[in-house]
């Protein structure tokens, strides 16, 4: 009689799998996966995590992949709505172009851009970090507001920031409506 125990799976291999998959499908360097490829990702993990969890570990699991997956389809859908969406390959375009423009031109150059899409709070982000000047960083925000999908997620742009005060000032302002 074979007594093998079968190996004690825990949530955290299949949450860390889940946020590698999340992070992947959002990633700021490598372009991101379609749509398709994150809903695959998913079925895999849901997948794995019915056929190797069990008891409190398996539900818990299952519901944190729920939320992860109904996330996900908002932002996918959101994102799908906007129409144009900056791509990766736009974004480094962009980034190329401001890096040696002056501060007032790359308020500029991003103001207009972002007239015609829309961008991500980290791909702001990025943007952001080529600024020498908070004031600039601020203007150009602004400028773009209503050109950001995930408005949610602004604290990704207001880090770059160099002084506190300057951040906590313009997420007053954008958080007015």
């Amino acid at each position: 009689m074979n007594h093998t125990k079968k190996p004690r799976h825990t949530a955290l291999p299949i949450a860390l799998c889940v946020l590698l998959s999340v992070q992947g499908a959002f990633a700021l360097d490598p372009p991101a996966p379609s749509q398709a490829s994150v809903k695959e990702d998913i079925y895999v993990l849901r997948t794995i995590i019915e056929t190797t969890m069990m008891g409190g570990g398996r539900t818990a699991a299952l519901s944190a992949l729920e939320r992860i997956e109904s996330a996900t389809d908002a932002l996918l859908a959101q994102a799908s709505a906007h129409g144009n969406v900056m791509s990766e390959s736009a974004l480094s375009a962009l980034e190329n172009r401001l890096r040696d423009a002056s501060d007032f031109r790359k308020v500029e150059i991003v103001t207009e851009t972002l007239k015609r899409g829309y961008v991500f709070s980290h791909q702001l982000a990025r943007l952001i970090r080529l600024f020498s000047f908070d004031g600039y960083r601020e203007t150009a925000i602004l400028n773009v507001k209503n050109s950001i999908i995930d408005p949610i997620n602004i604290g990704l742009a207001l880090n770059e920031f160099d002084f506190e005060m300057n951040r906590r000032n313009l997420e007053s302002k954008f958080l007015e409506k």
